[in-house]
């Protein structure tokens, strides 16, 4: 069984981010989550705020009608914009408001937390900083 269906859980992990049009940018997403997941008991799954599928929306609609009850959702935001502030919360506040037995918490963006700027300020320390190979001037 895909651990990430797995209904019997406590709760679904939902990394978010921003979307974009351009699929590149996407698959730095979809790499990461593989990354990730290898260190989680049960694997996370990803959604957009725009441009991009699936929206956030459509992961908990889908999960819903396979038995998922509650999901987490950590945005993957530096920081708290009108998205955080204003966009997800009324888009969970409809999702709960469709379905009464929903719960669905939304965690602190990676921003929030000291352990991503302490590893982003190893990473720079130790020089761990690759060249961009994307087309300059």
């Amino acid at each position: 069984m895909d651990a990430s269906l797995d209904t019997t859980m406590e709760s679904n992990l939902i990394l978010l981010a921003h979307g974009s049009k351009d699929k590149n940018w996407c698959q730095t997403f979809k790499g990461g989550l593989q990354t990730i997941n290898k260190n989680l008991d049960h694997d996370a799954v990803l959604a957009y705020m725009e441009m991009a599928t699936p929206s956030l929306e459509t992961v908990i609609s889908t999960r819903y009608l396979l038995g998922v009850r509650s999901f987490r959702v950590l945005p993957l935001f530096f920081a708290a914009g009108r998205h955080l502030l204003q966009d997800v919360p009324e888009q969970i506040c409809k999702l709960q408001s469709r379905y009464n037995d929903l719960e669905i918490e939304l965690l602190k963006n990676v921003g929030e937390h000291e352990l991503f700027w302490q590893f982003l300020g190893n990473m720079i320390a130790n020089e761990n900083l690759s060249v961009n190979q994307l087309q300059t001037c």
